[in-house]
């Protein structure tokens, strides 16, 4: 058994890149060999005649007539007409536009309805009741606080010799029991196999 030497691949084969350099040049021929297009000439056109015979220029402003005021006649005859009409052609009843007509002369007056409070009666003795009842209430919210409330334990007396650490203990040491590694193993297993590839 020895190295295995991996086979030699072949030369990668050279292929030439597809570039558009021939067909550019035949456009650019074709393109050269095409007549060129006639140059643009710049041509003015004959001035008008008009200007010739008499000056001419902004044309005057024309003179807007002066606006006159009217009166806005609300209460016009025609207006008035148009009204009665339009009540006439309605279905509401002879009752209903009197009503409308005698508003419409008199002033807008809202009715404003006049209130009054109305005292209830009333007594102290309840509220000294609520007052009891919320000082036990506090009472015994501090009562419940107070029992969560950290007490530390007392310091030990250490003059005392029932209270001393007792030092004749030594401490014991920890038994080793025997073990075998896996590494010994190994090498004998890796060397026997050298001396089998070397014979």
């Amino acid at each position: 058994m020895g190295i295995v030497r991996e086979q030699n691949r072949p030369p990668t084969q050279a292929v030439s890149p597809k570039l558009a350099t021939a067909s550019r040049l035949t456009k650019r021929k074709e393109s050269e060999c095409q007549p060129q297009e006639k140059e643009y000439q710049f041509k003015a056109s004959d001035a008008p005649k008009d200007i010739l015979e008499a000056p001419k220029g902004i044309p005057r402003r024309s003179c807007i007539p002066v606006t006159k005021p009217q009166s806005p006649s609300f209460a016009s005859k025609k207006r008035r007409v148009n009204m009665s009409s339009d009540i006439m052609n309605t279905t509401q009843s002879s009752d209903h536009s009197d009503a409308s007509s005698e508003t419409s002369k008199a002033v807008f007056k809202p009715l404003l309805e006049h209130k009054h409070t109305i005292p209830r009666p009333f007594s102290y003795e309840t509220r000294h009741q609520n007052d009891k009842t919320r000082a036990e209430r506090v009472k015994h919210i501090l009562a419940e606080e107070q029992k969560f409330e950290f007490h530390a334990n007392p310091v030990p007396d250490l003059t005392c010799p029932s209270s001393k650490p007792q030092g004749d203990r030594k401490p014991s040491c920890t038994k080793v029991q025997p073990f075998s590694l896996q590494t010994e193993n190994r090498g004998t297993k890796h060397q026997e196999e050298m001396e089998g590839k070397v014979l």
